[in-house]
């Protein structure tokens, strides 16, 4: 762990932001969502900038709050200052294939990598692996996630908007 001022680099203190796991996805961390868009490191400031998985997630307060904990600890530090970006607007591509393992995992489909535009996704069962899924819901207990039900295995599942 970074100690001391003199140690930190951006490679460091983005290892310790990768600790940081989104509050409505837990175990999936920001960083494996793709949601760290900078890090800058001036004299004993540092900057962060998030990504927000979509505008006025309510997960930023708590995020922003996670961010600070985890790099308080540095001596030396005198500013943490967190940000909200929004160019470039994050993406689902942004998502690592960790993250995308993850997400099934908890099932929740991660969203496609690509997609056509105008084409329906029906994502596959994260529980079954069926692709014989419907939409039943264009939005799911958040809102950067739809409810989708499986006709292999008869479960509701989410899945995350791309």
């Amino acid at each position: 762990m970074v100690r001391s001022l003199s140690q930190l680099t951006m490679e460091k203190i983005y290892r310790l932001l990768a600790t940081i796991e989104d509050p409505e996805l837990a175990p999936v961390t920001m960083a494996e969502l793709g949601m760290i868009a900078g890090i800058r490191i001036e004299e004993n400031e540092v900057l962060v900038q998030i990504l927000p998985t979509y505008v006025g997630c309510p997960a930023f307060i708590m995020l922003t709050h996670e961010v600070e904990q985890v790099l308080k600890p540095v001596v030396g530090l005198r500013s943490i200052q967190v940000v909200m970006a929004h160019d470039p607007p994050w993406s689902s591509r942004r998502i690592t294939a960790e993250g995308r393992r993850k997400l099934n995992a908890l099932g929740i489909a991660p969203p496609p990598i690509s997609q056509e535009s105008g084409v329906e996704w029906l994502p596959p069962c994260p529980f079954c692996g069926s692709v014989h899924t419907r939409r039943e819901n264009h939005f799911g207990s958040t809102a950067c996630r739809s409810l989708f039900y499986c006709y292999g295995c008869n479960n509701p599942f989410e899945g995350m908007k791309p």
